[in-house]
């Protein structure tokens, strides 16, 4: 019998995609974003503005290690810190060499993350949204909520963030969610808190250079990202002003760094006409 011909190769050219990108690219496949869509999710009238299909807050738990099975009698907690989620792949963030450049990034997180996106390999021109969610997924490995912890409260254990129950969005907007996302990874990372000068049994960072500085850090970047007529973009800004403060009121000596100027806090919200 002759030898069958063999049938031709075909060969399929894929792009190498760098590691770091592709939790972040496959997160906002799931969550129907399309390239270059940053919408803004706020609190509007009580509720998140934006509603995640079934398929996005699955891939996001998962992404993220949510312990879901912990979260059944907190149904808003979950869903509050999904937006939180969402929000960081769905934001812009500029770019991953704007991010490390800023003024208001402390040392050791600027040194941190520029090895993480060294090693997932980001190049200056990659989405910084990609990197802050490397960070928070190489320092937290799972997401549970514990019922005695206190209420809006979370906490880091070894790799793993705690959360208490969310009784309002109004009080943990998706901004926030995800800066307490950043903030408690950064714990895997950076100093320790320390107590506070004027509140003895609250724990607070001596100066910016700590992680309540990351969290603000993070927030700012995404102000910088807003984009004036943007949907939503003017409430979600106000709500900014209001998350820096409480930072800033975690920080026993803030410094000149201008995110705790009240005044300079409005500027970026100025030119989305909000004020």
């Amino acid at each position: 019998m002759a030898p069958k011909p063999l049938a031709p190769l075909v060969f399929l050219i894929t792009a190498c995609q760098p590691p770091a990108i592709e939790p972040w690219h496959e997160a906002r496949q799931a969550c129907e974003l399309a390239e270059g869509e940053h919408p803004v999710d706020t609190v509007i009238d009580g509720r998140p503005a934006l509603d995640l299909s079934p398929e996005c807050s699955l891939h996001l738990g998962e992404l993220l290690g949510v312990d879901r099975e912990s979260f059944e009698a907190a149904p808003l907690s979950l869903e509050a810190l999904l937006h939180g989620a969402h929000l960081l792949v769905a934001a812009d963030f500029g770019e991953v060499g704007q991010l490390l450049a800023s003024p208001h990034a402390s040392t050791w997180a600027r040194q941190h993350l520029a090895r993480q996106a060294e090693r997932g390999g980001l190049s200056d021109r990659a989405p910084a949204s990609a990197l802050l969610l490397a960070h928070v997924r190489s320092e937290l490995r799972e997401i549970r909520f514990v019922p005695d912890l206190e209420q809006y409260a979370a906490a880091y254990d070894r790799g793993r963030m705690v959360l208490g129950e969310v009784q309002s969005h109004e009080d943990q907007p998706p901004l926030w969610m995800a800066s307490v996302l950043m903030h408690e990874a950064s714990h895997g990372v950076g100093p320790e808190h320390g107590a506070c000068r004027d509140r003895p049994d609250e724990a607070c960072d001596a100066d910016l250079d700590g992680v309540y500085g990351a969290q603000a850090w993070m927030i700012e970047a995404w102000r910088q990202g807003l984009q004036p007529g943007q949907a939503h973009a003017e409430e979600a800004c106000a709500g900014s002003v209001s998350d820096l403060t409480v930072i800033c009121s975690m920080v026993n000596n803030p410094g000149d760094d201008l995110l705790c100027d009240p005044l300079a806090r409005w500027r970026v919200c100025d030119t989305l006409g909000q004020r």
